[in-house]
């Protein structure tokens, strides 16, 4: 993907965030909070629908600033001001940052998903 491309993703996943944050904070300040008001609000399939949607949105978020970060950082040149040696290791150390971020998000997205439709 092009530079302006992850620009707008980025952004459009933070505004989707928003929007959700408002709609679910609304919740809070127009009704009374009950075990039941809140069981029917979260039960019903635009919050179970919304909310899967704001999951995989934060998701894509967290991992464009997290890859900018490990390209940005986790580099031969960058670590190699730290030690010589340690710049060799800047691939390996940038493989296994992304492999730990690409676990733990599919771990997330697939709890979070399992939780919100069949719990």
């Amino acid at each position: 993907m092009s530079g302006s491309t992850i620009w707008y993703v980025q952004r459009l996943s933070a505004l989707v965030n928003l929007i959700y944050v408002f709609w679910v904070g609304s919740f809070f300040i127009l009704n009374e909070i009950t075990f039941e008001n809140w069981s029917f609000f979260s039960s019903t399939f635009l919050f179970k629908a919304s909310t899967s949607l704001v999951i995989i949105s934060i998701i894509i978020h967290s991992s464009i600033g997290l890859w900018t970060v490990g390209t940005d950082y986790l580099t031969p040149r960058t670590l190699g001001f730290v030690s010589g040696n340690f710049g060799n290791y800047a691939d390996l150390l940038r493989l296994m940052y992304q492999l730990l971020f690409i676990t733990l998000s599919l771990t997330f997205t697939l709890t979070t998903l399992y939780m919100i439709w069949w719990l």
